[in-house]
């Protein structure tokens, strides 16, 4: 299992409550996952069972905008914040 937090912020850089952020793996051997922001615009990312050997971020979606398509690996970098499109 690999957990990862992402934070979706405004242009003031206020937390953004109930926004959905959609990930994409890059393996197919890893489910994509849907996660909504909470009060404070955290979105906790959990992944069920275990993960392949380099199981990256490809893509990362805000209420459906693409706002990463540079991918990261959630293992060494467990926290990201993007501005909401």
């Amino acid at each position: 299992m690999v957990s990862f937090s992402i934070r979706v912020v405004d242009e003031n850089g206020d937390g953004v409550s109930g926004a959905k952020v959609y990930v994409a793996f890059a393996s197919a051997l890893c489910p994509n996952e849907t996660a909504y922001t909470d009060s404070d615009g955290w979105a906790e990312i959990e992944t069920e069972g275990a993960m392949p050997w380099g199981a990256l971020v490809k893509k990362v979606f805000v209420n459906g905008e693409t706002v990463d398509e540079d991918g990261f690996d959630p293992e060494v970098e467990n926290t990201r914040s993007y501005v909401r499109p």
